[in-house]
């Protein structure tokens, strides 16, 4: 499956009146690893795609999206909240299976970033909402403190492995949400304006009301 993203990857796909293909691609750490330069045509470069696509029973596949830009060639590209995030987020989540995860860096997403930072879960910032609606259950944010980084701060999202696994997952999700919403109305003040987290207490509201139909 993970073969074909990278074909498609290669290939391109058109989004918003653009074409984004890959303009480099090379071997990674491992046989199994490929990474790619995304570029948008007549823009330049969008993102790195680094394509894991699993060895055997131990390890499974995964996809990292990172060095996210919005290039300003020949047209100013918008990427954060834009049809390119939508479409290549979808592109990336579509062919990974029961148990695949996604990895989305946000070093240059603030809404996202200041979310986290003031406690958000993930589930609820603008970019994990975004992947909740791609089938993702299960959450993490990978923040090291100046000095202990992997790679900069990403949001992994992984699917679940089951139907089990995908109602412990929204179970555990619900608690979260529950509680984070509480703390908020416990809290409530007018919030200023932008505030991150009234944004994201507005989705993880949205997030229970989805869950709650399920």
């Amino acid at each position: 499956m993970l073969s074909r993203l990278i074909e498609r990857l290669e290939n391109g796909f058109e989004v918003a009146g653009t074409r984004v293909a890959a303009a480099r691609t090379w071997r990674g750490r491992f046989p199994e690893e490929v990474n790619l330069d995304l570029h948008v045509e007549g823009a330049g470069h969008l993102c790195f795609v680094k394509v894991y696509k699993g060895w055997g029973r131990y390890y499974r596949p995964w996809v990292e999206l990172s060095g996210i830009t919005e290039p300003d060639g020949s047209k100013k590209v918008r990427y954060y909240g834009g049809p390119i995030e939508e479409a290549l987020l979808s592109v990336l989540a579509e062919p990974l299976g029961p148990a695949g995860r996604l990895f989305v860096s946000y070093a240059g997403d603030l809404e996202t970033a200041r979310a986290l930072q003031r406690g958000a879960p993930p589930a609820s910032t603008r970019l994990g909402s975004k992947l909740f609606a791609l089938g993702f259950t299960w959450f993490k944010d990978w923040y090291f403190p100046e000095g202990f980084k992997e790679g900069g701060e990403k949001l992994q999202a992984e699917k679940p492995a089951s139907e089990q696994a995908r109602a412990r997952h929204l179970g555990k999700l619900r608690e979260e949400l529950e509680a984070f919403v509480a703390g908020r109305h416990r809290g409530s003040g007018r919030p200023a304006r932008n505030d991150p987290l009234a944004s994201a207490a507005e989705r993880a509201r949205r997030l229970l009301e989805q869950i709650g139909r399920q």
